[in-house]
């Protein structure tokens, strides 16, 4: 335990310190290391604790399957980004060509997860099971990418300062109708009409991280103001969308989120 402590210290993380605001990523998702394939995690986040299923194998090469049911969040990365903790649990119950009977589902603990999360989709775990320590660095799977285009209706919130080390002077909020392109050539267009900015285009190269979508490049307005963006978070719903916008452009930074319905 010391030494996990101690990794976590170097790790930058605050125990104790919830700053449940600056935990806007969720990270309920399928995760996994591409240089291993057949193993990973599945985890389904729901406020401040987490259900983690770990698929990987046994020393008979078996597939081994175990869990975590209340995966709690217990500290926050300097960044803001939460550490979750659980006990593992091994299962055992009715075998599936049987009338399934509860009396036989047993939760058998055999060791701990500790999963950071480092960036919005990249995961730091370490977990024991029967005294042995593993530690690996996952990220989203992906197997399903956005397209095409839609309208939408929606708010936009920023924060605004002069630079990055630099207070905030305010908050720009506004409503917007925009259109959002994925292309076919992996590449994204955010066509914004703006009380202050007018018509602004904001153009880039799209990649797709498990449920969140992502693109980032050089945004234009009719108005002449021009500068650099980065689009995070985005996730399409059944009826709309939400992200993070963060820009760089004559007035400063501007960082906030975005979301909306398709009209």
């Amino acid at each position: 335990m010391k030494k996990i402590l101690a990794l976590l210290a170097a790790a930058g993380l605050m125990l104790g310190s919830l700053n449940a605001a600056a935990a806007a990523a969720n990270y309920s998702d399928t995760w996994w290391n591409p240089q291993e394939v057949g193993t990973g995690l599945q985890m389904v986040q729901q406020g401040e604790t987490a259900f983690v299923t770990l698929y990987t194998y046994g020393s008979n090469n078996e597939p081994l399957w175990l869990v975590a049911s209340d995966a709690r969040v217990y500290a926050y990365t300097s960044s803001g980004r939460p550490a979750f903790r659980g006990t593992l649990y091994r299962t055992r119950g009715t075998p599936f060509s049987d009338t399934h009977r509860n009396a036989d589902t047993q939760t058998i603990p055999v060791g701990e997860i500790f999963l950071t999360a480092t960036d919005d989709n990249a995961l730091a775990i370490q977990y024991t099971v029967n005294n042995i320590t593993v530690a690996k660095q996952l990220e989203r799977l992906t197997f399903s990418r956005t397209g095409g285009a839609g309208n939408y209706i929606g708010s936009f919130t920023l924060r605004l300062s002069p630079n990055d080390t630099s207070p905030p002077y305010g908050t720009r909020e506004y409503n917007a109708d925009f259109l959002l392109i994925i292309g076919e050539g992996d590449q994204a267009v955010l066509r914004v009409e703006e009380p202050i900015g007018g018509l602004c285009d904001y153009r880039g190269p799209y990649t797709q991280a498990g449920r969140y979508g992502s693109f980032a490049g050089s945004y234009t307005c009719l108005t002449g103001d021009s500068g650099q963006f980065q689009v995070a978070q985005l996730e399409f719903t059944d009826g709309g969308v939400t992200g993070t916008l963060n820009l760089a452009g004559r007035d400063g930074l501007g960082r906030g989120r975005f979301g909306a319905v398709r009209r």
